[in-house]
């Protein structure tokens, strides 16, 4: 092992270190070298890539594989920190940051920036860091609103006791599953080739390749994946699952009820993406 490897081993483990996260596997560091890492736009500090949610969708636990199987890549912390709220960039991006030391592919996430404000977040990204590129993943969306409706209930937050009426009085988490509506400021102001759009059921099914694919998009220097990526739990996900052990199912009669809500955003987004999706 030259120096410039084991440089590179001991920063990656201690930036893991101060975000309580296992070594990396032996192979994401194998034939890789700090000289690989490429120039960002304008040598100016910016995210190279954002993950803008969905929530619910699997999108953390992607962010957390990228991050434990590619030494390059360094999240702003914490996660879900909503940075971009800020006025003041070039501050808050110099604080964010502080932690990834040598890394020059500097990531953000939050699913606040695909649902939260979807008309302030795509202009307020393409004012400051117009060569970011954008990725999301997305789940069948009357899966992610029941998903939603069960970790509120787990967490405390007292939705009412049946899924049904949670639905109906929440609007606005209904909403955040119309994602053909929800993507389309984003696509108003960032080029298709700059923006990745992931099925979480392939994250589940193929991890391995869903990785490959995000490594392809965002230029980053190449590392073998192994065959076995873990697809770690939000903090949320596994909180539920201790807690609730027998999960609820959700009626027959209101996923109809859903499927026809969300029918019209469904058949725009296959448009988009060039693919039927079977969400039933």
């Amino acid at each position: 092992m030259n120096l410039v490897q084991k440089k590179l081993d001991s920063q990656t483990t201690s930036t893991l270190k101060l975000h309580g996260l296992p070594p990396l596997p032996l192979h994401s560091v194998r034939n890789w070298s700090i000289t690989d890492l490429k120039p960002l736009p304008n040598e100016k500090l910016s995210p190279w890539f954002i993950f803008i949610g969905a929530s619910h969708s699997g999108a953390e636990s992607l962010v957390h594989a990228l991050k434990w199987e590619h030494p390059g890549v360094c999240f702003a912390g914490p996660l879900h920190s909503n940075w971009l709220h800020s006025n003041s960039t070039d501050y808050r991006l110099a604080d964010v940051y502080r932690h990834c030391n040598w890394t020059r592919y500097f990531g953000e996430f939050s699913a606040n920036y695909l649902e939260g404000e979807p008309r302030t977040f795509p202009k307020l990204v393409k004012r400051h860091f117009p060569h970011t590129k954008i990725i999301a993943v997305l789940r069948n969306p009357i899966d992610r609103l029941f998903s939603e409706w069960k970790s509120d209930e787990c967490l405390g937050r007292h939705p009412p006791d049946f899924f049904e009426i949670y639905a109906e009085e929440n609007k606005l988490k209904k909403r955040n599953g119309k994602y053909a509506e929800l993507l389309q400021p984003w696509f108003e102001e960032f080029p298709r080739d700059q923006i990745l759009l992931l099925l979480s059921q392939d994250y589940i099914e193929k991890p391995t390749l869903v990785l490959k694919t995000v490594q392809r998009f965002l230029e980053l220097p190449p590392v073998e994946f192994g065959d076995e990526i873990d697809r770690p739990p939000s903090p949320q996900g596994l909180l539920c699952r201790q807690h609730v052990p027998n999960p609820k199912k959700m009626h027959p009669i209101y996923r109809e009820n859903l499927q026809r809500f969300y029918a019209s955003d469904i058949s725009a987004l296959e448009k988009i993406l060039k693919k039927n999706l079977t969400w039933t």
